[in-house]
């Protein structure tokens, strides 16, 4: 079996975080990402956007941005760190 490439791991880290772990027999450890951090998450991690070009997009601040992804990543690693 070949390895996983990081576009593999990538791919389905986007498709986890934009269904929301649908399908999943486990729980979130919290509530799940919300919308913006999930935008900004995807847009920064899969798309490589700047946080300056995602603030742009979503009209609010480069740390909102920013806050956004982290909360995300902290969400992220708790649900796979508790399952």
């Amino acid at each position: 079996m070949a390895a996983k490439t990081c576009f593999d791991c990538a791919h389905n880290l986007r498709i986890a975080v934009e269904t929301g772990f649908a399908g999943s027999t486990s729980s979130w450890v919290s509530a799940p990402p919300t919308d913006r951090q999930r935008t900004a998450f995807l847009q920064y991690y899969a798309e490589g956007k700047t946080y300056q070009e995602i603030a742009d997009a979503m009209g609010c601040t480069k740390q909102t941005v920013y806050e956004s992804v982290q909360r995300a990543l902290t969400l992220i690693r708790s649900f796979f760190k508790e399952n």
